[in-house]
C-alpha cells in the first residue's frame, strides 16, 4: 500500500496488466495518493470497523487480520504526517 500525502485525492494511479497465454489480466495491486485527511478519515474508518467487527463465524477471520494490517499501515501515515510536519505546526498555532 502507498500512501502519500502531497495533495491529490484518490486518484488511481495504475492497475498493472498482465500478459499471460495471450490474455490480458488485471494485478490485484493499485496505487493512490490521499491527503492527510483522507489518511486520517481511513484510519478511523478502519479502526472503527475492527472495533464493530462483528467475529467468526459472521465474517472470516482472516478480514479481521487483514483490517489490523490496514489499520497499521494508515497510522504509518498518521505518525509520518505529524513527525515531517511538527515544526510547521507549532508555527501555526502561534
Amino acid at each position: 500500500m502507498s500512501i502519500n500525502m502531497d495533495g491529490s485525492i484518490g486518484n488511481l494511479l495504475h492497475g498493472n496488466m498482465i500478459e499471460d497465454n495471450d490474455e490480458w489480466e488485471f494485478e490485484d495491486r493499485f496505487a493512490y495518493e490521499f491527503t492527510k485527511e483522507d489518511v486520517y478519515l481511513l484510519y478511523h474508518c478502519v479502526c472503527e470497523t475492527i472495533r464493530l467487527w462483528p467475529g467468526a463465524p459472521a465474517r472470516p477471520y482472516h478480514e479481521q487480520e487483514h483490517l489490523r494490517y490496514l489499520r497499521d499501515q494508515f497510522y504509518i501515515g498518521v505518525l509520518e504526517h505529524k513527525f515531517n510536519h511538527m515544526e510547521s505546526d507549532r508555527e501555526q498555532d502561534r
